[in-house]
């Protein structure tokens, strides 16, 4: 029998058996996943705890493809539970795309929302972790709060993490008054400082972090998301656009799958092509249901058809307010 467990930080495979390190399970473990081998004691080992979730997940794919039996510890079943549990919140999301909802009376916002604002915040209640691509001046960050406002009355989230570049947190402090009437509590984790602003986390509402800052926090972000119901919101979404090797984009889909809701946010998502939106999305949904795996999807990326079939698979996703739907007046040269 193989067992799958987690000890001393190590995901570890064993078989006493031997009966998976032949060639070709080998391949699998060692070359595609990058498990460590370990002949000696019968094992695989994966040392990298950030990315178990995922790696669990093409572990038992495998294994049950290839019927093979096996057992795990209470913390591999934990992650097997979540990982269930978000194939079951994408399923429930699929059904309701075409289904009709309006904003609910428990929105309370001092700021009126515009009707392109309105069907904003409709997008995120239906879609629970989505995009929005609207264009600058269309005021995607009252529709955040807005969302915000409605997951915290009704106890989903208490609080709203933004993760941005430095230009975007006065914005996000001087909005939040306008559309609640009072200054929110903010913590800027910038500097020595920030580590306080962890220690003291319960005192703050709202929390700004540039993307570097959260590549160098990951673990102190974390234990952040399990302390408190957090609203994670990805600011210019295409700094995380990079493919492969991105620290931010890695950092930002390492922090993903321990936020309670995930919101992106960018003007621009694809200024290079199909390629920029995986991490993206993937932020969206960690379980990776929406564009599939990496190297899969690159593949995807260089058939025109396929490219068609993108759009349309993400097309519900993310919510878009053109520049025609602002009605602004002509201009006067």
């Amino acid at each position: 029998m193989i067992n799958i467990k987690i000890k001393n930080n190590d995901l570890i495979i064993e078989d006493k058996a031997k009966s998976i390190f032949n060639w070709n399970h080998r391949a699998f473990f060692n070359i595609s996943l990058g498990f460590e081998v370990d002949e000696k004691n019968n094992r695989y080992f994966y040392v990298n705890k950030n990315e178990f979730q995922d790696v669990i997940k093409e572990v038992l794919g495998y294994l049950m493809e290839e019927r093979l039996g096996f057992s795990t510890d209470q913390q591999v079943s934990d992650f097997i539970s979540n990982i269930k549990n978000q194939d079951s919140e994408f399923n429930e999301v699929k059904e309701n795309i075409d289904k009709k909802i309006s904003v609910p009376k428990s929105i309370s916002l001092k700021r009126n929302l515009k009707s392109y604002q309105i069907k904003g915040l409709e997008h995120f209640i239906k879609i629970k972790h989505g995009a929005n691509f609207s264009v600058p001046g269309s005021g995607k960050t009252t529709m955040v709060y807005a969302y915000f406002d409605k997951l915290k009355r009704e106890g989903v989230v208490d609080k709203i993490f933004v993760v941005g570049p430095f230009s975007s947190f006065s914005p996000w402090e001087e909005e939040a008054k306008e559309c609640f009437g009072r200054k929110l509590n903010v913590a800027r984790l910038v500097g020595p400082k920030r580590q306080s602003h962890y220690l003291q986390s319960s005192q703050y509402e709202l929390f700004l972090c540039h993307y570097q800052t959260a590549a160098n926090d990951i673990s102190e972000i974390i234990k952040l998301c399990k302390q408190h119901k957090i609203l994670m919101v990805i600011d210019e979404s295409h700094y995380i656009k990079r493919f492969t090797d991105g620290v931010r984009s890695n950092a930002i889909l390492t922090l993903a799958p321990f936020a309670i809701r995930r919101v992106l946010l960018s003007g621009t998502p694809m200024p290079n092509g199909y390629l920029d939106l995986w991490s993206q999305m993937t932020f969206l949904w960690p379980g990776k249901q929406l564009l599939g795996e990496r190297n899969t999807y690159k593949n995807r990326c260089d058939d025109k058809n396929e490219q068609e079939n993108i759009k349309k698979e993400i097309r519900p996703f993310f919510f878009r307010v053109k520049k025609d739907d602002l009605k602004l007046p002509k201009p006067k040269i």
